[in-house]
C-alpha cells in the first residue's frame, strides 16, 4: 500500500534510509556518513516545507518497505527500499506514483542525480542518463524520465 509519509514516520525512515545505505552501497564509512548527512538532510527540509515535496511511503507486512521523496514535482530527490523488500517492485510501484503525480503537476519527466550503484535499476524503469557523472561519493549520475 502507498501513502504519504507522516511526521510520526520519520524515526522509522531514517532507520530505514541508513541501514539502505549501509547494506546496499558499498563504500568506506566516511563516505557513507557524508551521503546520509545529505539524504537526512533532504528529510529536515521535507520537514520545513511539506507542500514543495512529495514524500510517499510503501508499507508491507504494516512496516515502511519504501519510501520515496519528490521535489517541486518532478526532481527526485530519495528512493530507498529497505533491503529485506528489494526485488519485490516496491521502488517501481513508487516511481510510477511520482510520475502518476508528476503528469498531473504538468511535468513531462523526472529527473534525478542517481547513485552509480542505482543506475541499473533506474534504466530498467525508463530512465536515461541526461550527461556525464559528477565525482562524489557513490556517484551522481543525472537520469531523466520522460513522461
Amino acid at each position: 500500500m502507498i501513502a504519504e509519509v507522516l511526521a510520526t514516520d520519520l524515526p522509522d525512515i531514517r532507520h530505514l534510509i541508513d541501514t539502505t545505505v549501509r547494506h546496499s552501497i558499498p563504500l568506506p564509512a566516511d563516505d557513507q556518513r557524508w551521503l546520509l548527512a545529505g539524504i537526512m538532510e533532504s528529510l529536515e527540509r521535507w520537514e520545513a516545507e511539506p507542500d514543495v515535496f512529495l514524500h510517499i511511503k510503501y508499507v508491507a507486512d504494516e512496516q515502511i518497505a519504501g519510501v520515496l521523496l519528490l521535489k517541486d514535482g518532478w526532481n527526485l530527490v530519495n528512493l530507498f527500499i529497505d533491503p529485506a523488500f528489494q526485488g519485490q517492485g516496491i521502488g517501481r510501484a513508487l516511481v510510477a506514483a511520482a510520475a502518476k503525480h508528476t503528469r498531473a503537476s504538468n511535468y513531462d519527466a523526472i529527473r534525478l542525480n542517481s547513485s552509480d550503484f542505482a543506475v541499473d535499476f533506474y534504466r530498467r524503469l525508463g530512465f536515461v542518463q541526461m550527461g556525464p557523472g559528477k565525482d562524489r561519493p557513490g556517484g551522481c549520475v543525472p537520469m531523466e524520465l520522460t513522461l
